[in-house]
């Protein structure tokens, strides 16, 4: 598995918006896929698997959270929050540990 950070392509956001179609109960709409992609106060990581075959690479989990920071308290003790806006795995991915470190990415990159 290939951890990169990088800005989301459009061709990643399709395929973003594809994969939460297939896992999610809800259909969110464009604009939320397209804040993603400005990066502002939202963390996205995206887990692709590489086919060794075909050396293609097939997005297998998303997770994606809003970042905010607490004001009331000093700005040298300001914290940084995230919160999970969405989680998901492919389904003939489950159980290998891909929403985990979906879990794990996004935390890091806040």
């Amino acid at each position: 598995m290939e951890v990169r950070t990088k800005v989301i392509s459009e061709e990643a956001q399709t395929e973003l918006m594809r994969l939460h179609r297939a896992v999610l109960p809800i259909v969110y709409p464009v604009a939320f896929f397209e804040r993603m992609r400005t990066g502002i106060n939202v963390v996205v990581a995206l887990l692709y698997k590489r086919d060794s075959t075909t050396n293609t690479c097939t997005l297998v989990a998303f997770a994606t959270a809003r970042v905010e920071s607490r004001h009331e308290l000093p700005r040298t003790k300001q914290e940084r929050f995230a919160y999970i806006m969405t989680l998901g795995v492919h389904p003939t991915m489950h159980r290998m540990g891909y929403g985990t470190v979906a879990l794990q990415v996004s935390y890091l990159r806040k």
